[in-house]
């Protein structure tokens, strides 16, 4: 029973009332308003008065939800006023349905659902849930006011999109959950599959545990998500933004597609060098965030140690994006769209291919601890850092910061690694431009990524 009683406090019952009344007919003022752009104001006096999902029309339905659970309260019914108002006004919803698609053979039950909607919020205010019948208010305002540009993303998404979008929430939501949250070496898996004879083999690398199959689709699953919102933003802004915003949504899926394209059209166009410079910059810079987002999801204490190095290589890049951006000024430039140089996220086998390279790290580093005192931990470690950043940076981050974590490999070594990875990586950036983009283009980015990496090794040693 709510602290509400029947005339107790009047003019806080009274104030719910008008809340109520208020919440629905802001919602049904969104239905009145014309959809048409070029007008904005309100279709003509007949439209409004004939419309059922209208500022009057919801605002009675929301006063009708208050006056149910309101009389609940009085007669301490346990809802049932309120449900049998619901079912009363579904009744009227209904037949406005069936009489409108008779009507209109394209009608969209999206008005009826609203009602329906709208009749809780006056339910919810005299519940005492003030604040979220007004969030829920204003949510349904927007999703209302938005459908124009809501129908149009809908029509730009292919089948192919959607079916494959469906694989992703498969990864994530169905595979996830049911892989197991254990450490793995090659002696447990095969004894969990029935294997018999598999303790036969006592050699360290067949029983150092390595492999943790939820840890390693959890972070599969996290990069994927991040490169599918990249896609998107990629597919709606890429193409009528410039180059800039076409970089930095690239840079969350590959900063190395983004250098690749931009290589291409710096031949294409020489006079944009500078632009075209600035755009690979960013994305590469994006590459930068990426990793200290990766580190501090992992095992945030690992960036006492990689924070400054990467600060100093993140500023030295700023800097010369800044410069070259100035210069671009002086340029004429192009629109530039990256996607077809940008794999669909949805894809399964990138996903697949991304875990299997996570896992042979894994094992490398695996079996670098066992023999890290023949050759030193140091050494091992860090020519694994120039090896694995010539493909990829997430993975060996994450493999660093995982092994940190569980103490397996100390922070300095981890981030020393992680850090050479992303020194690596850009350079083999900066080679592709060299070779394959415009000299000027080649020249600026090659220096840009050069300097970045002095700049992070001279930091190293300072600290």
């Amino acid at each position: 029973m709510s602290e509400l009683v029947v005339f107790s406090n009047l003019p806080t019952i009274i104030f719910y009332f008008v809340l109520s009344f208020v919440l629905g007919a802001f919602v049904g003022i969104q239905k009145d308003v014309l959809s048409d752009k070029k007008s904005g104001f309100l279709t003509s006096k007949k439209e409004v008065l004939n419309n059922f999902s209208g500022i009057r029309s919801f605002g009675l339905i929301a006063l009708f939800g208050a006056l149910t659970q309101y009389l609940d309260q009085i007669f301490t019914t346990y809802l049932i006023v309120t449900v049998f108002g619901f079912v009363l006004m579904s009744v009227f919803i209904v037949i406005d349905y069936i009489f409108n698609v008779y009507k209109r053979e394209n009608h969209s039950p999206a008005s009826e659902i609203s009602a329906i909607l709208v009749y809780f919020l006056g339910v919810l205010v005299f519940l005492g849930a003030k604040e979220v019948a007004i969030i829920l208010a204003i949510a349904l305002s927007i999703i209302i006011s938005s459908r124009d540009i809501i129908h149009g993303y809908v029509l730009k998404i292919s089948r192919e999109e959607i079916n494959t979008t469906l694989k992703f929430a498969a990864i994530a939501f169905v595979i996830l959950p049911l892989l197991p949250d254990v450490k793995y070496s090659f002696l447990t898996f095969f004894e969990s599959l029935g294997f018999a004879g598999a303790n036969a083999i006592t050699h360290p690398i067949w029983t150092t545990a390595f492999f943790n199959p939820y840890s390693l689709w959890l972070f599969v699953v996290v990069m994927s998500g991040i490169s599918y919102i990249g896609y998107f933003l990629t597919k709606i802004f890429g193409s009528t933004s410039g180059i800039l915003l076409s970089s930095l949504m690239g840079g969350l899926v590959s900063s190395t597609a983004v250098t690749a394209s931009m290589s291409e059209e710096s031949k294409k166009y020489p006079k944009n060098s500078s632009l075209y410079t600035t755009g690979t910059l960013l994305a590469s810079a994006v590459m930068f965030l990426r990793v200290i987002a990766i580190v501090a999801f992992v095992y945030a204490s690992l960036l006492s140690f990689i924070f400054i190095p990467a600060l100093v290589m993140f500023v030295i890049f700023m800097l010369c994006t800044g410069y070259f951006y100035y210069t671009s000024k002086k340029e004429s430039s192009d629109k530039l769209s990256i996607e077809e140089k940008v794999q669909s996220p949805f894809s399964i086998t990138p996903a697949l291919k991304f875990a299997g390279f996570i896992l042979l790290i894994k094992f490398i580093a695996a079996i670098g601890i066992i023999y890290k005192d023949i050759w030193g931990e140091g050494l091992f470690y860090y020519t694994l850092g120039i090896v694995s950043g010539l493909a990829d940076v997430d993975a060996i981050t994450q493999t660093m910061a995982s092994d940190a974590s569980s103490g397996g490999l100390g922070i300095v070594v981890a981030g020393t690694t992680i850090l050479i990875a992303v020194m690596s990586n850009n350079l083999v950036k900066g080679t592709l431009a060299y070779r394959f983009g415009e000299s000027q283009f080649g020249k600026k980015v090659l220096f840009t990524f050069v300097a970045s990496a002095l700049g992070g090794i001279v930091t190293l040693f300072i600290i």
